[in-house]
Protein backbone atom coordinates (compact mmCIF):
# COMPACT_ATOMS: atom_id res chain seq x y z
CA UNK A 1 0.00 0.00 0.00
CA UNK A 2 1.38 3.46 -0.72
CA UNK A 3 2.08 6.07 2.13
CA UNK A 4 -0.94 7.81 2.86
CA UNK A 5 -1.10 11.76 1.79
CA UNK A 6 -0.92 14.63 4.04
CA UNK A 7 -3.63 16.49 2.53
CA UNK A 8 -2.96 19.55 4.52
CA UNK A 9 0.49 19.45 2.83
CA UNK A 10 -0.59 18.56 -0.11
CA UNK A 11 -3.30 20.56 -1.18
CA UNK A 12 -2.21 23.25 -3.75
CA UNK A 13 -1.87 26.55 -3.02
CA UNK A 14 -5.36 28.89 -2.45
CA UNK A 15 -7.15 25.68 -2.77
CA UNK A 16 -9.36 24.81 0.44
CA UNK A 17 -8.37 21.55 1.52
CA UNK A 18 -11.92 20.15 2.21
CA UNK A 19 -13.16 20.74 -1.43
CA UNK A 20 -9.60 19.54 -2.72
CA UNK A 21 -10.29 16.31 -0.33
CA UNK A 22 -14.08 15.99 -1.65
CA UNK A 23 -12.83 16.36 -5.23
CA UNK A 24 -10.11 13.54 -4.44
CA UNK A 25 -13.11 11.08 -3.09
CA UNK A 26 -13.39 10.32 -7.64
CA UNK A 27 -9.51 9.97 -8.00
CA UNK A 28 -8.50 6.37 -9.54
CA UNK A 29 -5.74 6.07 -6.99
CA UNK A 30 -6.45 4.51 -3.87
CA UNK A 31 -3.64 6.40 -1.64
CA UNK A 32 -5.63 9.97 -2.34
CA UNK A 33 -8.93 8.16 -1.94
CA UNK A 34 -7.81 6.72 1.54
CA UNK A 35 -5.90 10.31 2.33
CA UNK A 36 -8.94 12.14 1.78
CA UNK A 37 -12.20 10.06 3.64
CA UNK A 38 -9.02 10.07 6.37
CA UNK A 39 -8.88 14.34 6.24
CA UNK A 40 -12.28 14.65 5.71
CA UNK A 41 -13.39 12.25 8.32
CA UNK A 42 -10.78 14.11 10.57
CA UNK A 43 -12.06 18.04 10.47
CA UNK A 44 -15.95 16.89 10.15
CA UNK A 45 -16.17 20.97 11.02
CA UNK A 46 -14.82 21.55 7.51
CA UNK A 47 -16.02 18.31 5.84
CA UNK A 48 -19.60 18.54 6.30
CA UNK A 49 -20.40 21.73 4.29
CA UNK A 50 -18.14 20.54 1.78
CA UNK A 51 -19.63 17.12 1.56
CA UNK A 52 -23.38 18.86 2.05
CA UNK A 53 -22.26 21.03 -1.70
CA UNK A 54 -20.45 17.79 -3.34
CA UNK A 55 -24.28 16.65 -3.29
CA UNK A 56 -24.70 18.34 -6.39
CA UNK A 57 -21.59 17.45 -8.50
CA UNK A 58 -19.57 14.71 -9.94
CA UNK A 59 -17.94 13.55 -6.16
CA UNK A 60 -21.80 13.26 -4.99
CA UNK A 61 -21.92 9.33 -4.71
CA UNK A 62 -18.70 9.03 -2.54
CA UNK A 63 -19.92 12.11 -0.54
CA UNK A 64 -23.31 11.35 0.31
CA UNK A 65 -21.65 7.78 1.80
CA UNK A 66 -19.30 9.80 3.87
CA UNK A 67 -21.40 12.39 4.68
CA UNK A 68 -23.86 10.05 6.42
CA UNK A 69 -20.67 7.96 8.29
CA UNK A 70 -19.85 11.66 9.70
CA UNK A 71 -22.35 14.30 9.00
CA UNK A 72 -24.85 13.16 12.23
CA UNK A 73 -27.96 13.74 12.09
CA UNK A 74 -27.76 17.17 10.55
CA UNK A 75 -26.74 16.01 7.46
CA UNK A 76 -29.94 13.64 6.92
CA UNK A 77 -32.13 16.50 5.30
CA UNK A 78 -29.46 16.98 3.02
CA UNK A 79 -28.96 13.43 2.38
CA UNK A 80 -32.90 12.56 1.41
CA UNK A 81 -32.87 16.01 -0.55
CA UNK A 82 -29.99 14.26 -2.30
CA UNK A 83 -31.72 11.18 -2.83
CA UNK A 84 -34.87 12.92 -4.32
CA UNK A 85 -33.49 14.06 -7.43
CA UNK A 86 -30.67 11.65 -7.51
CA UNK A 87 -30.49 8.76 -10.40
CA UNK A 88 -30.00 5.21 -9.59
CA UNK A 89 -26.29 5.77 -8.06
CA UNK A 90 -27.01 8.39 -6.25
CA UNK A 91 -29.86 6.77 -4.10
CA UNK A 92 -28.06 4.18 -3.58
CA UNK A 93 -24.88 6.23 -2.23
CA UNK A 94 -27.44 7.81 -0.09
CA UNK A 95 -29.22 4.38 1.44
CA UNK A 96 -25.88 3.34 1.85
CA UNK A 97 -24.91 6.75 3.85
CA UNK A 98 -27.82 6.33 5.95
CA UNK A 99 -26.83 2.98 7.16
CA UNK A 100 -23.29 3.67 7.88
CA UNK A 101 -25.18 7.23 10.08
CA UNK A 102 -27.25 4.49 12.16
CA UNK A 103 -28.87 6.57 13.85
CA UNK A 104 -32.72 6.49 14.76
CA UNK A 105 -33.42 9.35 12.43
CA UNK A 106 -31.11 8.09 9.76
CA UNK A 107 -32.94 4.77 10.01
CA UNK A 108 -36.56 6.25 9.76
CA UNK A 109 -35.63 8.08 7.05
CA UNK A 110 -34.79 5.11 5.57
CA UNK A 111 -38.46 3.37 6.03
CA UNK A 112 -39.56 6.44 4.76
CA UNK A 113 -37.13 6.19 1.62
CA UNK A 114 -38.41 2.90 1.26
CA UNK A 115 -35.24 1.52 1.82
CA UNK A 116 -36.11 -0.56 5.18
Amino acid sequence: MSEPIDLDRWTPPGRDTAGYAVELLRSTHLAEVQSAEDWLAGHPEAAVPALVAALASPSAQPAAVLLGAIGGDDAIPALVEAHGRGGEGLRAAVVRGLEANGSERAVEALRRLGAR
